[in-house]
């Protein structure tokens, strides 16, 4: 879900592939249908609405029958259109995210998902921001999808333990946490989720205000 400043709600249903619109009051104001397979809805300071869809470079029918696990590369397409549905505009394929899978003779498909993935976000002034969070580094991109600027963090990379101790491994963890949204305050701050040691706890970083006021680092 997502709100407009102006007080709607837009719910997307992945599976019937379409966005309603309710008020506040849950009045029924309408929606509109979309093709493939969309999330992560977002909205800006204009009313307008932004997704993201995932689209591997091979499909998987080309994948080889075979019981490992093998890397495939995909792109992350962000889309922003109109409140009304109008409008469809590609901002930019971003890459990075790396799922593993293997297809069996049943036909059957065993995915594993990337390890790190790309994490984005839309302010008010409709400025995206996108990073790929096996790093600290977040480009901001203007509404034409040019990109502006890249900041980000010299950081100490966490690392876990997970399984039993017949199966232990160790994971280096992302620079920001993807489970937890970026968020923008009032006043412009972006505040990015990061990483702790300490079971439980989120720590958030605040590393930018405004766009023209920074300078990459």
């Amino acid at each position: 879900m997502a709100l407009s400043s102006d007080g709607r709600i837009f719910v997307m249903n992945t599976v019937n592939r379409q966005v309603s619109i309710f008020s506040l009051s849950c009045d029924y104001l309408g929606g509109f249908g979309f093709e493939g397979s969309f999330n992560g809805m977002k909205t800006d300071g204009k009313d307008r609405i932004y997704y993201s869809k995932r689209k591997r470079k091979t499909d998987i029918e080309e994948l080889p029958v075979t019981k490992n696990l093998i890397e495939v590369d995909s792109i992350i397409q962000i889309f922003r259109n109109k409140a009304d549905g109008e409008d469809l505009f590609l901002l930019g394929d971003f890459e990075g995210e790396k799922d593993r899978m293997s297809r069996a003779e049943s036909g059957g498909v065993i995915s594993v998902s990337s390890e790190f993935s790309i994490v984005w976000d839309v302010n008010k002034e409709a400025f995206l921001y996108v990073g790929f969070n096996q790093e600290y580094r977040i480009s901001v991109f203007d509404q034409d999808g040019k990109k502006m600027l890249t900041f980000g963090r010299d950081y100490e990379p966490v690392t876990k333990e997970f399984g039993s101790e017949d199966n232990l491994r160790m994971r280096t963890m992302p620079a920001y946490d993807p489970r937890i949204g970026w968020v923008f305050d009032d006043e412009g701050n972006l505040w990015v989720p990061i990483y702790s040691e300490n079971e439980g706890e989120v720590i958030y970083d605040v590393p930018l205000i405004y766009p023209h006021q920074s300078a990459t680092i």
